[in-house]
C-alpha cells in the first residue's frame, strides 16, 4: 500500500516536526499563540496560490480553494486583536516548497492535509490554556472540526488513487518530506 510506504518514509521527518515546534510546551500565552498564527500565515499565504495554479493548470480534483487555511488564519488574528496584519505589513515566506507537478502538490497536500489531524489536539490546548474555540480565536485549528477524519480519509484515497494511477510514489514523498521541513525551517526562523 502505497499510504503505508507515504507513512514510514515521511514519519522521521514529521517526528522532528512536532518534537521541534513543541507547540504543547512553548504556546502558553497570547503572545506566543499571535506569533505562531503569524507564522502559519506568512507560509498559507504565499503557497495557496501556488497550489492553486498547479491544480488549475493539470485540472486537479483537490479543491485547494476551499482547503485554504490563510482565511482561517485571518479570522483568528483578527479574533485576538491582530486586526492590523495584512500581506503588505508582514514577511512572507520565500522559501517554499517546489510545486511546478501534480506530484508535488499531492505531496504538500499530505502534510497539510495531515496537520489537520494535529490541529483538533493543538485547539484542545489552545481551548484549555487560552480559552479560545473553533468560532473565536482557533479556526485555524479546528479548520475540519469532527469531519476531519472524514476529509482526511478522503483526500488519503484520492492520494493513493493518483499515485497509483501515474507511478509517481518517489515523487510524491520527497515533495512530503521537503514540506515538512521547509515549513519547519520557517516556522522555528527568528525574526
Amino acid at each position: 500500500m502505497f499510504l503505508a510506504r507515504m507513512k514510514e518514509s515521511t514519519q522521521a521527518f514529521h517526528r522532528k516536526f512536532e518534537q521541534d515546534l513543541d507547540i504543547f510546551h512553548t504556546v502558553t500565552t497570547m503572545e506566543r499563540y499571535a506569533q505562531l498564527l503569524q507564522k502559519f500565515l506568512c507560509f498559507y499565504l504565499p503557497i495557496e496560490p501556488r497550489l492553486l495554479d498547479v491544480q488549475n493548470r493539470y485540472g486537479l480534483q483537490l479543491d485547494v480553494q476551499q482547503r485554504g487555511k490563510s482565511p482561517l488564519l485571518l479570522r483568528d488574528l483578527s479574533d485576538i486583536g491582530m486586526h492590523h496584519l495584512t500581506a503588505h505589513t508582514i514577511s512572507l515566506c520565500k522559501t517554499l516548497p517546489n510545486l511546478t507537478n501534480p506530484a508535488q502538490v499531492w505531496g504538500c497536500l499530505y502534510v497539510l492535509e495531515g496537520s489537520t489531524l494535529g490541529g483538533a489536539l493543538i485547539s484542545k490546548h489552545i481551548n484549555k490554556v487560552l480559552g479560545l474555540t473553533a468560532e473565536y480565536g482557533c479556526a485555524f485549528f479546528s479548520s475540519y472540526e469532527r469531519n476531519g477524519g472524514t476529509i482526511w480519509q478522503m483526500f488519503t484515497c484520492m492520494l493513493e488513487a493518483y499515485a497509483c494511477r501515474y507511478h509517481e510514489e518517489d515523487r510524491i514523498i520527497d515533495a512530503a518530506c521537503e514540506t515538512f521541513v521547509v515549513l519547519s525551517q520557517w516556522l522555528l526562523k527568528e525574526e
